[in-house]
């Protein structure tokens, strides 16, 4: 069949409108599911970011608890002449100062997975979006192909 008459011409604009139908509603569903991801992942970032405040200000109140304790028996000790009782309160505060970086590592890698799941989701987001471009791109190349 070499020609185009109007009941092929109209079973043909059906076949597209269904096709395009089809692919709205796979948009729709595609929408739903990031809108619930995103909506997900910042729910998650708010308690990240409400567990790390809560976080730094108790690292910030314990350091100026012990700076103003470190200080005050420092000088005690010093004017005393204790120096090995002023050595031995350093030495406490070097174990505190590698316990907050330790915590601060616990941080760093809790931000790196967050990112990796970021891009975990913007991957398949990006695979989703290809997946349904590509029968669209092909319905169209088909009815530009067959027009001509």
């Amino acid at each position: 069949m070499d020609s185009w008459n109007d009941e092929r011409l109209d079973e043909l604009s059906g076949r597209v409108d269904a096709g395009f139908t089809k692919v709205d509603q796979r948009f729709e569903r595609l929408e739903g599911e990031v809108k619930e991801g995103f909506a997900k992942v910042d729910r998650r970032f708010e308690r990240v970011e409400v567990e790390m405040r809560n976080g730094f200000a108790e690292v910030a109140t314990k350091d100026e608890l012990a700076d103003l304790a470190t200080k005050d028996e420092l000088k005690a000790l010093a004017t005393k002449g204790e120096l090995g009782a002023v050595e031995t309160k350093l030495g406490e505060v070097g174990i505190e100062v590698k316990g907050l970086k330790g915590e601060m590592g616990e941080v760093k890698v809790e931000m790196r997975s967050l990112n990796e799941k970021f891009d975990r989701l913007l991957l398949a987001l990006m695979v989703g979006g290809v997946s349904l471009g590509i029968p669209v791109l092909a319905t169209l190349a088909g009815l530009v192909v067959t027009q001509g």
